[in-house]
């Protein structure tokens, strides 16, 4: 989908979101050598890298969220996350229904 969204068709910026220098330093996150057979290592202007599964999943989504609500008006957020709820209670109740029996291990 980004491959369509250039400046030409679809305005839009990137901003990092995480694994910045001041999240490294204040989360303490564990740093490696940046491998420099990596192609793409010269493009990171540091020798360590960090893996961005080092985040904890939830300051990880609280990041994400919080970018989200700065660009979108509050109603339409709420609408979507109302939304995805509903979904989320239709996939729950599909499983609930399926009536699978687990496999018997003493089974070979």
């Amino acid at each position: 989908m980004l491959a369509y969204a250039t400046p030409e068709r679809l305005p839009f910026r990137l901003k990092r979101l995480a694994v910045t220098e001041e999240q490294i330093d204040e989360w303490n996150l564990p740093t490696r050598p940046t491998k420099r057979s990596n192609s793409r290592a010269c493009s990171f202007g540091s020798s360590v890298s960090v893996e961005l599964d080092a985040i904890d999943p939830r300051r990880l989504r609280s990041l994400v969220e919080r970018a989200i609500r700065k660009h979108m008006p509050k109603k339409r957020y709420d609408e979507l996350m109302a939304q995805e709820e509903r979904e989320r209670q239709q996939i729950r109740k599909l499983v609930e229904e399926l009536d699978i029996e687990e496999p018997d291990e003493a089974r070979p």
